[in-house]
């Protein structure tokens, strides 16, 4: 018995294929072009709409969507680190989470995984999941765990502290009891987890420094 097929983070935020969805600001999406691996209903309508008509099946991507290219290459942890901006002077660089290549780490002279090593990791396994690559109905973090690594498989709870900040960041949807990847937020895959970062820390810091100007009118 063939195995039910998965829907993927596109479809699952309602960004179908044949559509020609646009993003509040007016921008074209990107839709899902996972025709073959994807289960949702709008591919199997299409490919049974190729077959009345006898026309090869081809994906039916939004005419109006340009990939992007971005001119920047993407600098090594410790160039990231020693090199902070804030969002308001450079705007992170956008990588789509089923898109996005996994980043380059340098080894470290502890071997233990340089800093943001093992979220990126995480991040490479959940979107193999969206895209419906991985052979699990759920995606627990004891999964993610062995897809990493299986003979030294990282702590569940190390992978259950990057869920908890995505969830803060509004990157993905994390379901508890048990806890469990479901899949990235439509934010997340228009912005990317940097851009979220960014967002995040710029947001909380207006929040303290407005907190500090009223503490001190209070004084």
């Amino acid at each position: 018995m063939a195995k039910a097929k998965y829907i993927t983070g596109f479809c699952g935020v309602g960004l179908h294929e044949g559509m020609k969805p646009r993003s509040k600001g007016g921008t074209p999406m990107k839709v899902c072009d996972y025709w073959i691996d994807c289960g949702c209903k709008c591919h199997a309508d299409i490919t049974k709409m190729h077959t009345l008509t006898e026309t090869d099946r081809v994906p039916h991507q939004n005419p109006d969507y340009v990939t992007p290219h971005s001119p920047y290459v993407m600098p090594r942890p410790d160039e990231v680190m020693a090199k902070t901006v804030e969002p308001e002077e450079k705007a992170p660089i956008i990588r789509n989470p089923l898109e996005a290549p996994a980043k380059r780490f340098e080894a470290t002279p502890t071997g233990k995984r340089a800093r943001g090593e093992l979220e990126d990791e995480v991040l490479a396994v959940c979107g193999s999941f969206v895209r419906g690559e991985l052979p699990y109905e759920v995606l627990l973090p004891k999964d993610i765990a062995n897809e990493i690594d299986k003979f030294n498989p990282p702590s569940v709870g190390a992978i259950g502290a990057v869920f908890e900040r995505w969830v803060l960041i509004g990157f993905a949807k994390i379901e508890k009891k048990p806890v469990q990847f479901v899949s990235f937020t439509l934010e997340g895959m228009m912005h990317g987890l940097d851009y979220l970062k960014a967002k995040h820390k710029r947001e909380a810091k207006l929040k303290q420094g407005a907190e500090s100007r009223t503490l001190r009118r209070r004084a």
